[in-house]
């Protein structure tokens, strides 16, 4: 396994560097300190499996620096790990199209589950998002509707109710299929169910009330 730590601040680096040892004794980890420094090393190792970026570093970045690595590297895992469990930043990144959101105070089994859920496949949704539903507000101000979801996941979910991949679904609303598949994860576990039919079926029993 390839991961690249991208963070600014070398403690966090050491100590995220431990975590992936332990997840992966034989793990090959590279290290950038700025956004500049991420692509480079991308570039240099077109092989990685994996991403841990924070967002704050220098060099620009932030949810823009997210977006353009989404969209230059469209099948590479990129994991947001932040300081921040604000709920609106955890929403952004994962509408940018992250393969996850980690906050930086996540106990080390917490943040192996989701490396592993991530490199399955997976997107890994924190759980404060999903004990959020009864927020009045989502990431762009759009009012939480009854399903708990925010405007942008309804627009999803009507399309999944129309029987679109998620290929489809990106190409309809011009996002990355990344994207569509963060939004796609969040709705299941919101909706509490475990696939797109059931997804469907629970929104059409909510309506009917």
């Amino acid at each position: 396994m390839k991961v690249l730590v991208a963070d600014d601040h070398p403690l966090v680096r050491s100590g995220i560097k431990g975590v992936l040892h332990d997840f992966d004794p034989a793990a090959i980890v590279f290290e950038a300190v700025d956004f500049p420094a991420v692509s480079r090393v991308i570039e240099s190792h077109p092989d990685l499996n994996l991403v841990l970026l924070d967002l704050n570093m220098p060099g620009g970045g932030g949810l823009p620096g997210l977006r353009e690595l989404r969209d230059g590297y469209p099948a590479l895992s990129i994991v947001v790990l932040s300081g921040s469990e604000n709920l609106r930043d955890m929403r952004g990144a994962l509408d940018a199209g992250a393969s996850g959101y980690i906050p930086k105070s996540s106990p080390t089994e917490l943040m192996i589950s989701a490396l592993n859920l991530v490199l399955s496949g997976g997107v890994y949704v924190p759980p404060q998002i999903l004990t959020a539903r009864d927020d009045k507000e989502s990431e762009g101000g759009e009012v939480l509707h009854v399903t708990g979801l925010t405007g942008r996941q309804e627009e999803v979910l009507g399309l999944m109710r129309q029987g679109k991949s998620n290929k489809e679904i990106a190409r309809e609303m011009n996002i990355a299929e990344s994207t569509v598949k963060a939004h796609v994860s969040i709705i299941l576990k919101t909706l509490d169910v475990t696939s797109r039919a059931k997804a469907i079926l629970a929104v059409e029993a909510i309506e009917k009330g």
